[in-house]
């Protein structure tokens, strides 16, 4: 984990910098980073955290599979896990027992606490795992979300005739930032 957290910010700088300076940039590289930037980040906000995690509102399923999807594409893990962590957190908020407290600093809550080597028990959303959608994901999830991330841009690239500068711009650029 430590490896990909460490190669994804310097493929996405120095890739997309160094692709960029010998093949130049077409507009729509940077659109399509951006696009992906808004729509996983809408998946994370408004699907994993708003609609699953806290059960804010009701929507339909489609709208529910379709955040599940942009959710997917921030590569931040399936839905049930991601909402077993947020509950704890909430539970357990500041103490030892929080799986990202700002307590142990800025780094930790939000990309260290991933790099400890500890169990990864699922609690407190049993009303996720009988969700379809959700166990279709959580199934199929580096699927899902290597092919959102990565597999996506390249073929998008491959219509424009720069698979890679997709690839750079809209996978790794896209996921670094």
């Amino acid at each position: 984990m430590v490896f990909v957290l460490i190669m994804i910010p310097i493929i996405g700088i120095l890739g997309t910098s160094i692709y960029s300076y010998y093949n130049g940039v077409i507009w729509q590289e940077p659109l399509l980073m951006i696009l992906g930037w808004w729509f996983s980040g809408i998946g994370i906000t408004f699907g994993y955290h708003r609609l699953f995690a806290h059960k804010s509102f009701k929507t339909h399923p489609i709208i529910e599979f379709i955040a599940m999807l942009c959710g997917s594409a921030a590569l931040q893990n399936n839905v049930i896990k991601w909402c077993s962590d947020h509950r704890l957190h909430h539970r357990k908020l500041d103490s030892k027992d929080d799986p990202y407290s700002i307590t142990q600093g800025f780094f930790y809550a939000h990309i260290g606490w991933i790099m400890e080597d500890k169990p990864t028990n699922i609690e407190g959303v049993d009303d996720l795992q009988n969700n379809s959608i959700l166990k279709f994901q959580y199934k199929y999830y580096w699927l899902i979300a290597i092919g959102l991330s990565f597999l996506l841009p390249f073929i998008i690239g491959l219509y424009y005739g720069r698979p890679f500068g997709f690839l750079l711009w809209g996978g790794f650029l896209r996921l670094t930032l």
